[in-house]
């Protein structure tokens, strides 16, 4: 499966949901990070969160959505963040907690 529609400089780009690591908001657009690349997008957060696939991507916070498949550590206190394989820390904000939390035991 493919993300696509991802206009960088002028040009379409494909990448492989798999290969995304987290998507990082940035006003009205927003950043692939993958493992060789980052790529900018002319898209909002909210709009990518409607158009990734929800078993694969969670929304941690208001400016992050990451690949559940990605996830190295958790650590949760008050709110908490993630690690991901690619060393990335995420945060996950307090409102979304208890909802990642549910996500966690469906996926174990």
């Amino acid at each position: 499966m493919f993300c696509n529609g991802l206009y960088n400089n002028n040009q379409t780009s494909l990448i492989k949901y798999n290969d995304i690591f987290y998507f990082e908001g940035e006003g009205a657009y927003s950043k692939i990070h993958s493992a060789n690349v980052i790529i900018v997008i002319s898209k909002s957060l909210g709009q990518v969160e409607k158009e990734s696939p929800e078993n694969i991507f969670f929304r941690t916070h208001n400016s992050y959505i990451i690949n559940t498949t990605k996830i190295e550590k958790i650590e949760l206190q008050r709110s908490g963040s993630i690690t991901l394989k690619n060393n990335a820390i995420i945060p996950v904000s307090q409102r979304r907690k208890n909802d990642f939390l549910d996500l966690l035991k469906k996926i174990n």
